[in-house]
């Protein structure tokens, strides 16, 4: 008897390939089909792989750093609220980064949110920062 088809369990193990490609690429056409599998799934409606492809887009050290898409997908998968998103968006704000200026009021507000969804990481950094 097969087992039935987890789809949460196979999206998971898709996006650590694809990540673990991403770490490991050092140049934009190693990089290339990971990326667009993250954009067009991303593109698709799924927010998880919008938030990985805002993520890989906004690794300083590597060539395809691209701070302006890298932020407006974080920003989209975070609007849909996707917790894990406003996180890394938070943070990114909360301090700035090359090409992104800090906004603590928004950085704020996104890591709260993120915090009342659930996500660990922006629970502790709230209590830490604000509470």
């Amino acid at each position: 008897m097969n087992k039935p088809f987890n789809y949460e369990k196979e999206q998971h193990k898709l996006f650590k390939m694809v990540v673990d490609r991403l770490q490991k690429a050092q140049t934009i056409s190693e990089a290339q089909q990971s990326l667009d599998v993250l954009r067009e799934v991303g593109e698709h409606g799924d927010v998880d792989a919008l938030m990985l492809y805002g993520v890989a887009l906004l690794m300083e050290e590597k060539p395809w750093y691209d701070a302006e898409k890298g932020k407006a997908a974080l920003e989209t998968a975070a609007d849909a609220d996707s917790p894990v998103a406003q996180y890394y968006l938070g943070m990114i704000l909360l301090e700035g980064r090359r090409d992104i200026p800090a906004d603590p009021i928004t950085a704020k507000l996104l890591l709260e949110a993120s915090a009342n969804r659930g996500y660990p990481a922006a629970t502790k950094i709230v209590e830490e920062r604000w509470r």
